[in-house]
């Protein structure tokens, strides 16, 4: 199965704060009074309504149908579009009073569960089990736990229904069919609030397998799930390497999931090469985008990677590495006293 994002807000806030929800209250919640001046716009029911018994213009003087009509671009506003106004004015005032009573962080805790649990080059064997993960909420009543996305990763393609139960009821209380992608991330949004749906017990979230099924998932690596991706390690067995008197590269074998490594070997310049060597230098270095090459008899340069990748060549002792990403790269320096390499740092 593939890996399930987590969200965990607090229920009362987050009802509290929902923008559909205050839009469709917030006209009528206090009202707009009709101004009796000869010829002032007409307020629609709508918006003369007060359920809280406010009004407008009772907070302040300046808050008048008048005024705010004054404020309007177009002069001749119409009494609909003037309506229209005070109605999103409405819900604008309330929003903003929530906005300030609840402005403590509601959302306390997200994360993507067992992030480097992945083993691309070995895949699940399939069986007829049912294959998930366990969730125990906080027995809080006023937590809800959100998922709101799955990610399934398979090896090839297929449809995945992927089952969410709960431990006091029998049958699944939500479903959502995935197609995947092969060998890659599927990700599908969903909007499934825990506590909303069933209070108390435990939950799984899972999918069923088939012992006839082709597709096969990838499979899951606990022990190394909660590593960092850069301690995630594997071993390259082949490759031809040698170490000589000359610039040496070799392309391991790639393995599921990883970019075949490349292994250079730069032999060391003996003492007369090191004196040779010094004659040519690459200034300014570190450099954000222009270098300069010093030096005679410069045939040729060839920036490369540091693995030995060719990037380009050039017969200009000016170069600008601008286009290129952070990092250190190698100037390959062909002359008439032999071939030399000088690093570069690009900021």
């Amino acid at each position: 199965m593939g890996r399930t994002y987590f969200d965990e807000h607090s229920a009362d806030s987050e009802i509290m704060i929902q923008t559909d929800i205050l839009n469709s209250i917030a006209v009528g919640v206090v009202g707009w009074e009709q101004p009796t001046v000869a010829g002032s716009p007409t307020i629609t029911v709508a918006n003369l309504a007060s359920s809280s018994g406010l009004y407008y213009q009772h907070g302040s003087g300046l808050c008048t149908v008048q005024n705010i009509k004054d404020t309007i671009e177009d002069s001749s506003v119409s009494d609909t579009d003037l309506n229209t106004i005070l109605g999103n004015f409405s819900k604008s005032a309330l929003s903003r009073i929530c906005g300030q009573v609840f402005n403590e962080n509601d959302h306390i805790d997200t994360g993507l569960l067992f992030k480097y649990e992945n083993k691309w080059n070995e895949l699940l064997t399939n069986n007829t089990s049912f294959v998930g993960y366990e969730i125990d909420l906080s027995k809080r009543n006023d937590l809800t736990l959100v998922i709101n996305s799955l990610i399934l990763e398979f090896d090839s393609i297929t449809t995945k229904k992927i089952l969410l139960f709960n431990s006091q009821m029998n049958a699944a209380v939500k479903t959502q069919s995935v197609t995947t992608v092969a060998n890659s991330a599927k990700y599908q949004s969903v909007d499934w609030r825990l506590n909303d749906l069933q209070y108390g017990g435990k939950w799984y979230i899972g999918y069923l397998r088939s012992s006839s099924d082709t597709p096969r998932a990838v499979k899951r690596n606990f022990e190394m799930a909660n590593y960092s991706s850069s301690t995630v390690s594997r071993r390259y067995t082949s490759g031809t390497f040698i170490k000589g008197t000359t610039v040496s590269t070799s392309t391991l074998t790639t393995i599921v999931g990883f970019t075949a490594p490349v292994i250079t070997w730069t032999p060391n310049n003996t003492a007369i090469d090191e004196v040779k060597a010094n004659q040519y230098s690459v200034y300014p270095n570190p450099t954000r985008s222009t270098v300069y090459v010093s030096g005679f008899d410069i045939k040729g340069i060839d920036v490369l990677t540091l693995n030995g990748k060719y990037i380009f060549s050039t017969n200009n002792q000016r170069m600008d590495l601008s286009a290129l990403p952070k990092g250190v790269y190698l100037a390959k320096l062909t002359t008439n006293a032999g071939v030399f390499f000088k690093k570069i740092e690009k900021l």
